[in-house]
Formats: structure tokens, sequence, C-alpha cells
């Protein structure tokens, strides 16, 4: 079991305040914005809805802007 327990798929937009479940890694440069078990905030959610949108490649986050989150 790791830090985030049981997890479940959820959109990014609804992410703020929620535990991450997977890594998120913008890249380039490829570096973790946020790892498992530390909670996305607001501004988190609206950096990566950014960079998706600009057509970046952001590790952990679906063609959907869906990202793994521990499960309420």
């Amino acid at each position: 079991q790791d830090a985030a327990g049981e997890k479940e798929t959820e959109d990014i937009r609804k992410c703020s305040g929620r535990i991450c479940g997977t890594s998120i890694i913008p890249y380039p440069p490829g570096i973790p914005l946020i790892c498992p078990g530390e909670i996305f905030t607001q501004e988190i959610v609206d950096y990566v809805k950014a960079q998706r949108e600009a057509g970046e490649k952001v590790i952990g986050v679906d063609e959907e802007l869906r990202v793994s989150v521990g499960k309420k």
C-alpha cells in the first residue's frame, strides 16, 4: 500500500484538495510537479491544465485530463 492508499481516476479540474495517486511530471523538464501522497493545490491544477491546453506533455495525465487520486 502506498502513500495515496486506494486510488480512483478523476478529472484534474476537480482535484484541488485531493491526494495525488501518481507522480505528475511535465516534460520537459521531466521533474515531478507533485508526487503520490501530496495534496493537489488549485495552482497545480491550473498549471497542469494550462500545459495540456498548450499541447505540452504531462506524464501522469491522460488525454481527457484525468489523473490518479486517493479515493475519498
